[in-house]
Parts: structure tokens; C-alpha cells; sequence
């Protein structure tokens, strides 16, 4: 099975059965640290999860760089599974446009290079999962080579790749089994119901 393959069968695993929250990360004015609200934000002008299964739906949600925020509005719409959609500092001696993805426990972002967001998503996780029982994992593109973090920069060409290819992921992981409950924009002082 190829590196796409395996990444929507692990998805399916973690996300079937159970009402699911996919929250973006990160900051849209800093380049590739975009990555995560770029991934919710397709997620939605896609209709993430159109089938419908009774008891079953998908929440989006675009935290920015307060992931925190959302932890109530997570605890209230109870959410079993929370897939945090993020971006990290990946190997600065590897060359070429972009990076990868990767799905992660939590705990294995300890230590990345790159954070614009205020709590470290670890940290974030094992309050989610104190407060709420839900379990947690993180999409993460790795930024490599000529992705870029500096302020007001758009995507790279390899993290806009990656937000596609995230998408599809979930979309796949997902078909027929979740149905969009809501977009909450968390994060710059409001959460806002779509």
C-alpha cells in the first residue's frame, strides 16, 4: 500500500465510528503555518463527510494559533475523536518545495521547531482528553526545504500540494460514515457557528 493509502486507512481507523472534530492549526499570515485552516477551510468547500450515518458527524473547526479555544465547544458537542490538522518544523537540510505528512500521537510534536500557536497541541491533547474523554492525533505537514514561515507569505507550492492531499485523505477516511455539523472559527477573539 502507498504512503496516501495507509495515511486514509489510518484515518478511517481513528475517525470511523464515532463523532469526530477535524480542528486546523496555525497561523494564515505565516506562510506554510497556514496549513491546518487551509485543510479545514477545502475540507468545507468540499462538503467533507456528505454521507450520513445516523448518530454520526464531522465538526470543523479552524482554531488559528488558540487550538485551547475550541476545548469547550469540542466538551459540548461531544466529540469522541479530535484530528488536530497542524503544521511543524521538519529537516532544514532537506532540499526541494514542501515536505510531508504524518499522523501523529500528540506526544510525538514534543520538541518541533516550529509552534506559532500559543499551547503546545501535546499539552492541548492531554486537556482534551482530561476534560472531554476524547483521543486525539495530528495531521502534521513537516516543512521542509523551501517552505515558508515568514509573516504575510502565502502557501508554498508543496504545502498547498500537501493541503489537497490532506483533504482528499480525510474526505476518503470519511466518505459515507460523517456529515458536516458546523464550522466554528475559533481563535482571533470569536467563535462563530456556520
Amino acid at each position: 500500500m502507498d504512503r496516501k493509502g495507509s495515511l486514509v486507512s489510518e484515518l478511517a481507523v481513528f475517525l470511523s465510528g464515532e463523532t469526530a472534530a477535524v480542528v486546523g492549526v496555525g497561523n494564515t499570515d505565516r506562510g506554510d503555518d497556514g496549513f491546518g485552516p487551509a485543510v479545514v477551510s477545502l475540507l468545507r468547500q468540499k462538503g467533507a463527510g456528505a454521507g450520513r450515518r445516523e448518530g454520526q458527524s464531522l465538526l470543523l473547526i479552524d482554531a488559528g494559533v488558540r487550538p485551547e479555544n475550541c476545548l469547550d465547544s469540542i466538551g459540548e458537542s461531544g466529540v469522541r475523536r479530535v484530528l488536530f490538522v497542524d503544521a511543524a518544523g521538519g529537516d532544514d537540510d532537506e532540499e526541494g518545495d514542501g515536505g510531508c505528512l504524518d499522523l501523529l500521537d500528540p506526544s510525538q510534536l514534543i520538541g518541533t521547531s516550529v509552534s506559532t500557536h500559543q499551547l503546545p497541541l501535546a499539552l492541548v491533547a492531554e486537556l482534551l482528553r482530561t476534560e472531554t474523554g476524547a483521543q486525539a492525533r495530528v495531521l502534521v505537514y513537516r516543512v521542509c526545504g523551501s517552505g515558508r514561515l515568514e509573516r504575510f507569505a502565502g502557501l508554498s507550492a508543496g504545502a498547498r500540494r500537501a493541503v489537497s492531499d490532506a483533504a482528499a485523505a480525510i474526505r476518503a477516511a470519511t466518505a459515507d460514515a460523517l456529515a458536516p455539523a458546523a464550522l466554528l472559527e475559533v481563535g482571533r477573539g470569536s467563535i462563530r457557528h456556520a
